[in-house]
């Protein structure tokens, strides 16, 4: 029995590896060493990229070219974590410090804003008529923020662990996921209440519809909704008994089933399934990859001293 046993736990370990799938990509020439923390392309030619170093330097990507060339510019003198565009093709970025940047589709300049919420902004929302920042410190201080169609505070919510990501899933229902919680709006960002979710570090969230959604842990859970963020699916244990811990930092879903996880030490994944089955892209730098942006067959990746990876898939 005990030869049985040891065998059993050897294939669980070691004898069941992940799939792999070859992936054609190249490294872009990002023009900055520093850090890039966020990404976000309007078509298959126009793309975006912020990122920088910590309390001294931000700095902000262009491409018109899909990435064939990128420009980069001095943005601020923070680091800035995240970036979003609305529909119409107008972006926020927002980091370190409380700044706050807003562009919009006929102005090829940022235009800054401050508000009294001098923190550390992680993540953004936005869409039309509403942006939302959240963020927060050392694990044990978090907020949102939400602003007006003209960048005006409106309303700011406290909560006791920081917050790292955000998204809309329709014009009035908003997701926030932090360290150990998830939270819901109904009401565009005005107030929030917790779900019955833990469990991990929740790092990243992405809705591919208003009713399928994704959220990663940096323990490598991945949890999933199918009825528009009510209730939410473990269809990841990160950090159980069986499965080994991932430090998942990012996720982008083309549709409900096709989507790609992205995180430390090269981790790169893929689901055709909605997450049922995963595969990883083989033949990656090991490297810390921050943010993944997805159009049709090509996407792209972001990481660590100023790394930018093209990929067809």
């Amino acid at each position: 029995m005990k030869k049985i046993a040891c065998f059993f736990l050897a294939a669980t370990f070691f004898g069941c590896g992940k799939e792999k799938i070859p992936l054609l990509w190249e490294q872009q020439d990002s023009g900055t060493s520093y850090d890039i923390s966020a990404v976000h392309f309007l078509d298959s030619d126009t793309g975006f990229a912020v990122g920088g170093a910590s309390w001294y330097y931000g700095v902000s990507l262009t491409t018109t070219n899909g990435g064939k060339t990128w420009v980069a510019d001095s943005m601020a003198n923070k680091q800035l974590f995240a970036l979003d565009f609305n529909e119409k093709g107008e972006g926020v970025a927002a980091g370190i410090d409380g700044y706050v940047f807003s562009r919009q589709v006929q102005d090829m300049n940022w235009s800054f804003y401050r508000y009294p919420v001098w923190e550390f902004y992680r993540g953004v929302a936005h869409n039309e008529e509403t942006t939302l920042l959240v963020g927060g410190e050392a694990y044990k201080s978090g907020m949102i923020v939400r602003l007006d169609a003209n960048f005006q505070l409106d309303t700011l919510s406290e909560f006791d662990v920081e917050l790292d990501a955000v998204c809309f899933v329709d014009d009035q229902v908003a997701i926030a996921v932090g360290y150990g919680l998830v939270l819901r709006s109904e009401d565009g960002g005005r107030s929030w209440f917790p779900l019955p979710v833990d469990g991990d570090h929740f790092r990243a969230i992405h809705f591919p519809s208003e009713k399928v959604g994704y959220i990663v842990g940096y323990a490598g859970t991945i949890l999933k909704t199918e009825d528009g963020g009510k209730i939410w699916k473990n269809i990841r244990n990160g950090g159980g008994i069986w499965v080994s811990n991932v430090p998942f930092r990012a996720l982008f879903f083309v549709d409900e089933a096709t989507g790609y996880l992205a995180g430390e030490k090269g981790i790169v994944w893929k689901t055709s399934n909605g997450g049922v089955d995963w595969a990883a892209l083989e033949g990656l730098p090991e490297m810390d990859y921050y943010d993944v942006h997805v159009i049709g067959h090509e996407g792209w990746l972001v990481g660590e001293q100023g790394a930018i990876i093209h990929f067809q898939d």
